[in-house]
């Protein structure tokens, strides 16, 4: 069994394969896989409390939040249902943040790939890999999260 804490560097992908596919997503982390030792994620809980794996608090750099909204909102200004109708895919592609040749699959992508925490919890078991999970809790409470779990 490969343990990458056994190595003096290890090597972890920001928010997934982020060069080449959109940060946070599935694709990105599986991408990531075969490269990198582990990959970093960060969830944020939107209105009703659901554990979405995202970066920003705003969500307008990577999405279309002004276009569907017509306003910047906060990831907790949104539910669930909101976030998945948001499109984080189109961005990516338009402003290809890295300057690289995207992927062809890329395109191929849903265009809202926001995942639900438990999708990306079920991909790591899936695949035996390692990640770093940062929660940025910031509107939710210790007693939220609890009761939530």
């Amino acid at each position: 069994m490969y343990k990458p804490f056994f190595k003096k560097h290890i090597l972890i992908a920001h928010r997934g394969y982020r060069a080449f596919y959109p940060e946070n997503t599935i694709l990105a982390f599986e991408k990531s896989l075969k490269l990198f030792d582990m990959f970093e994620f960060d969830v944020q809980f939107t209105k009703d409390f659901e554990p979405v794996v995202f970066h920003d608090e705003y969500l307008h750099r990577c999405t279309n939040i002004k276009e569907i909204f017509g306003k910047n909102l906060k990831i907790n200004e949104v539910s669930f249902d909101e976030v998945k109708k948001l499109d984080n895919v189109s961005w990516f592609i338009k402003n290809n943040p890295f300057k690289v040749k995207i992927p062809k699959e890329v395109y191929k992508m849903h265009k809202n790939s926001i995942p639900h925490l438990d999708e990306v919890l079920a991909f790591i078991k899936k695949n035996h890999a390692y990640a770093n999970l940062e929660i940025k809790a910031a509107n939710v409470s210790y007693s939220i999260i609890k009761e939530k779990s």
